[in-house]
């Protein structure tokens, strides 16, 4: 049996349900968001702790720079030979140069620069790359080192592989982004008469390396 005043009550019921619903999808998406920024933000603080703890015992600057890069690029999976590397290297090597004359040279100046040269970096990277993320390894690569890992502790849960979907996800977007900033770049070369034919070959072995990575 129903009644007008019954059913003007249950309306207000399920309104206050689709309310809450409403609230409970929006409270969630802020804190993955928020969760995001907390991992990136203290992975960003362990960085410079390992880049300052690497430079601290080595005064002489080739040799300190030299020792930040390849801490932090070995960290995060890259290798001499991996596409880009040399270019990341030298873009990270302008803020191992203000860590070292912080802790062995002009403390004062350098100090005040070193975060605004880490978020430039990682602007550049986000444009060259684009993904956050500092790996470099493709989607085939990650995806099969991860396998490796979840089938030698068998079984495994299902926290583990939705991990691995995320990180192969992931993964995949980095190479893709990659791939799309190459090819951006290479318009820009074909649109610009004082490109050289090494520049645009270049990009051109770039991008062949790329693509077969998301196959």
């Amino acid at each position: 049996m129903t009644r007008p005043y019954l059913d003007q009550l249950r309306d207000a019921a399920q309104a206050s349900e689709r309310a809450e619903a409403e609230f409970r999808r929006f409270a969630e998406r802020r804190l993955e968001t928020m969760s995001t920024e907390r991992v990136r933000a203290y992975r960003r603080c362990q960085l410079v702790s390992d880049m300052i703890q690497s430079a601290l015992p080595l005064p002489e600057p080739a040799e300190c720079v030299a020792a930040q890069i390849g801490c932090v690029l070995s960290k995060a999976g890259w290798a001499c030979g991996d596409t880009g590397y040399d270019e990341v290297s030298e873009q990270f090597g302008r803020v191992a140069v203000l860590v070292h004359a912080d802790l062995h040279g002009e403390a004062g100046i350098a100090c005040s620069m070193v975060v605004a040269a880490l978020e430039e970096f990682e602007s550049w990277y986000r444009e060259r790359f684009g993904t956050r993320s500092y790996q470099p390894k493709s989607a085939q690569q990650a995806i099969s080192r991860i396998v490796g890992e979840v089938l030698d502790r068998r079984p495994a849960t299902e926290t583990e592989l939705r991990t691995l979907k995320e990180q192969a996800e992931g993964w995949q977007r980095a190479v893709s982004g990659q791939l799309q900033s190459s090819e951006r770049r290479l318009l820009r070369l074909n649109a610009n008469p004082a490109s050289s034919l090494a520049q645009i070959a270049g990009e051109l072995r770039r991008g062949e390396k790329l693509r077969p990575q998301l196959d």
